[in-house]
């Protein structure tokens, strides 16, 4: 018969869920940006005092202020470079 004793392999693969836009992020994916893009793209954005840049499970992380001056942990598109997440540090 048929498929009898054929096994399917299954694949695990981690990703994120953008909390406002729902874009889904594979953690193993590269990133189209480097720290220095990122950095630039955040300064654009109006974020200053830009530390802790790190590109980790498909995303980027980094501390900043707004410009109100209020410090936040951000979540940073690895293709675009555009905040997706922030919570307050």
């Amino acid at each position: 018969m048929a498929g009898q004793g054929a096994r399917r392999q299954q694949e695990v693969v981690k990703i994120k869920v953008a909390p406002v836009t729902g874009k889904v992020y594979q953690a193993d994916a590269p990133s189209k940006l480097n720290e220095d893009e990122v950095k630039a793209k955040l300064t654009a954005q109006g974020y200053t005092n830009i530390g802790h840049v790190k590109f980790d499970n498909g995303l980027w992380s980094a501390d900043v202020q707004d410009k109100s001056g209020k410090a936040l942990d951000v979540l940073v598109d690895p293709d675009d470079g555009s905040v997706v997440a922030k919570s307050q540090d």
